[in-house]
């Protein structure tokens, strides 16, 4: 929505040069007289004659000017927001020009250009240092043409529309930050002579801030707390205060005013930006669960506030990451980054320490919530322990790096290790291996056996003959006794009695 604004003291804002080409028609004009009349005589009669005419010339033409007829010379718009473009409302300058002492003619109009005004930030964020005039457009009437200036890029985003007559107004679609500032508007006429003349208009543009955002820290030296609240992208900026909205504060909700630090500053983006730190001194168990508020007050705001709260709590176990590789799997010669995070009001303060050894820079501790080890080394290993303390307690957690030393090179404890494995693993291989062999010669020496004893038992001489259709049962049955009572008999004892026996049955 646009909001207009106008000083009634500055409704008309006329803003006169005299024509620039006057004095030099002057000068010209007598030199001419001066080479036309040598004689000073001559000369002196002719300028009597002539001193009125020329003095009733130049009244008349001190009086031909240009005057600029600005509307509002004061506009506000609201910044909207990128997600509500269709509610996008056209801002216009009116910089209207008319003639003084003279009527213009189609023609007189030479050109139009709108500047804008840009100022940089200081050292100290407050102060404002004069960067000079920017171009936006330029409109040539003798040659109907728009140009626009590289600032900002106003190309598609703003428009002018003028007539000879002495309409000026000049639309920016979309007003944002970078709009807002001080323009200028420059007309040029020419008739007998050039005339110029410029007027000035300031646009505020307002914009929305953020909610506020809320940081508190401990400070273990003074046991103190101090929390800081900063609001951003507002114009103008708003306006900050804390308030305690504990419950059980048998005050009820208090503004908070002791030590408090306010103040607003100007961004390199155009916005003002506001923030405010409060400092106390805190107790462990009247300010545990308390709560705080930061509150933003602004024009712009529907409920005219933005608040975020804080409650004051003891911190978690940390969590402790080791990046950007594993803890166990550390290559050397590579920067490590542990970091430690842990949960709590006012954050937690982080101690780093190393069980049992100094820490890699050589200190006992080391506080902050990361620790780098540069060119790791294997001597860098070791159990690494975190502590996050904040003015309620102190909590740790510990993790272990384990660096992996590169090809051809060892770990000293690494080698021990591996050395007690490899003479266990060794044990294990040549004793399955004399296992295995003695039970495949065991297996060999039961086969020989076996076989030379079914080599014995199969073995007749070599003495062939058919035998009888019939034989008694008991032959062979006292043959078979015989064959297992003597079995200590020589093979050729027991050759010979097969024969005789043989001899027996034929007989």
């Amino acid at each position: 929505m646009l909001y207009q604004e106008k000083d009634e003291s500055a409704a008309e804002f006329p803003c006169e040069r005299r024509g620039r080409s006057v004095g030099k028609t002057l000068q010209t004009f007598v030199a001419l007289i001066y080479r036309r009349y040598k004689k000073p005589a001559a000369l002196k009669m002719r300028l009597i004659v002539f001193l009125p005419l020329l003095a009733l010339v130049h009244t008349a033409a001190s009086q031909q000017s240009v005057a600029l007829d600005v509307g509002p010379i004061n506009y506000r718009v609201n910044e909207l927001e990128p997600e509500e473009p269709e509610q996008a409302t056209p801002v216009t300058l009116t910089c209207d020009f008319s003639a003084v002492g003279w009527t213009i003619q189609e023609g007189n109009l030479e050109e139009i250009t709108w500047w804008k005004e840009d100022w940089d930030i200081g050292e100290h964020g407050y102060e404002w240092e004069d960067r000079g005039r920017h171009e936006v457009l330029n409109y040539n009437a003798q040659r109907n043409l728009i140009s626009y200036g590289t600032f900002n890029n106003y190309e598609g985003r703003v428009n002018i529309q003028v007539t000879e007559m002495g309409q000026n107004r000049l639309t920016i679609s979309r007003a944002n930050i970078r709009d807002n500032g001080t323009w200028v508007c420059e007309v040029e006429l020419f008739s007998g002579g050039r005339h110029r003349a410029e007027a000035t208009i300031y646009l505020e543009v307002r914009a929305k801030p953020t909610r506020p955002t809320i940081r508190a820290f401990y400070l273990p030296e003074t046991r103190e707390v101090m929390m800081m609240c900063n609001s951003t992208d507002g114009n103008p900026g708003p306006t900050l205060s804390w308030w305690n909205n504990t419950l059980d504060n048998p005050r009820g909700r208090e503004q908070l005013f002791v030590d408090a630090l306010f103040r607003n500053y100007t961004s390199i983006t155009g916005y003002e930006d506001a923030g405010a730190t409060i400092r106390f001194r805190i107790d462990e168990e009247r300010n545990l669960n308390d709560r705080y508020s930061c509150e933003a007050m602004h024009p712009l705001l529907f409920e005219r506030r933005l608040y975020t709260n804080i409650t004051l709590a003891r911190p978690g176990i940390p969590e402790i990451r080791v990046s950007p590789y594993m803890e166990n799997n550390i290559p050397v010669g590579k920067d490590v980054v542990l970091e430690c995070r842990a949960s709590g009001q006012p954050e937690p303060v982080y101690v780093w320490r190393r069980i049992g050894q100094m820490l890699p820079n050589g200190q006992e501790t080391f506080v902050g919530e990361h620790l780098t080890i540069y060119d790791v080394q294997t001597s860098d290993e070791g159990r690494y322990e975190c502590t996050a303390q904040n003015a309620f307690e102190e909590r740790s957690s510990a993790t272990s790096i384990i660096v992996r030393a590169p090809e051809g090179e060892t770990n000293e404890v690494e080698l021990q290790v591996d050395d007690r494995v490899d003479a266990l693993l060794r044990a294990k291989i040549i004793g399955g291996v004399i296992g295995a062999v003695l039970a495949l010669v065991v297996v060999i020496v039961l086969v020989v056996i076996a076989f030379h004893l079914l080599k014995r038992r199969g073995t007749t001489p070599n003495v062939y003959k058919e035998p009888a259709q019939s034989q008694p049962i008991t032959a062979e049955v006292t043959n078979l006794e015989i064959e297992m009572e003597a079995p200590e008999t020589t093979p050729k004892e027991k050759e010979a009695a097969e024969y005789a026996a043989l001899k027996d049955s034929e007989a």
